[in-house]
């Protein structure tokens, strides 16, 4: 039984999936298995993916006929996995060689997961998405922003406790995720290191649309509202404010000044 299982899902990546790849297979422990599921790509992707396959035994290849969504391929990688510990990889992302064997000796069962910085990959140049170091990434913290990027890592029962990811959202389906970990399991660590590279240099789309974000961050508070203290409850409220410019159902005075308090009231207010 392998330690660690990587799970990368895949849609139209062929030109990219060959550096994810042997991203993982640089890693420099060795006990891993990567579970690579396509999502019923039409380009040469299965074909990367099953030559990988039969060339290394921790390679284990799902080929989806028909797109069933990052999601739901998510969860069937997790339901796959074998490993004691999973963690992701997207697949025009890639992580560094010492990614792996970091991540398992930072773990602990104290901690509903464990992550790391996120190197980003612009252009000519690399930044750090996160400026303010370590972080016990508490209920509150969480519930306020994603401190904890796209990938984590923790036991696999974890993720199979909570129920995976969920397949109706479109967006923020990581932030959903890490949120329901910490909820059920307590705060989560974030080390001071960054082993895990995101490419915002390729020409593909990464970023979602405006319309897109305001949605799934508007169904993130509806979730999870309940949660929240008052006064996090009217950040939101005033993030979306400036996002949308304008609230529904409320003039910009309101919008800014007005304390929400209850979560019942909030939700009333044509939010859903």
């Amino acid at each position: 039984m392998p330690k660690v299982s990587v799970i990368m899902t895949s849609f139209n990546r062929a030109e990219l999936l060959p550096r994810a790849i042997e991203s993982v297979l640089s890693q420099d422990m060795t006990d891993f298995e990567l579970i690579i599921v396509d999502d019923g790509s039409q380009d040469n992707s299965p074909k990367v993916i099953t030559d990988y396959a039969e060339r290394d035994e921790r390679i284990h290849a799902v080929l989806n006929a028909h797109n069933r969504g990052a999601n739901a391929c998510r969860n069937q990688g997790i339901e796959l996995a074998s490993g004691e510990f999973i963690t992701g990889l997207d697949d025009d992302d890639y992580f560094l060689p010492e990614r792996l064997r970091i991540l398992l000796a930072a773990y602990n069962d104290a901690y509903s997961f464990v992550c790391d910085n996120v190197k980003i990959k612009q252009a000519d140049s690399f930044r750090l998405a996160y400026k303010n170091g370590p972080l016990l990434i508490t209920k509150g913290k969480i519930l306020k922003t994603n401190h904890a990027g796209n990938q984590v890592f923790t036991r696999t029962q974890r993720l199979r406790d909570i129920g995976g990811f969920d397949i109706t959202l479109r967006r923020q389906q990581d932030y959903d995720a890490w949120t329901r970990l910490i909820l059920k399991f307590g705060p989560a660590q974030r080390i001071d290191v960054g082993t895990y590279v995101m490419d915002m240099s390729h020409g593909g789309v990464r970023i979602s649309t405006r319309e897109k974000k305001i949605d799934s961050l508007t169904k993130y508070y509806s979730k999870y509202g309940e949660f929240m203290s008052p006064r996090l409850r009217l950040y939101h409220r005033i993030r979306l404010y400036f996002m949308n410019a304008a609230v529904p159902g409320f003039s910009p005075a309101e919008c800014l000044f007005m304390p929400i308090w209850s979560w019942k009231q909030f939700k009333s207010n044509r939010y859903e």
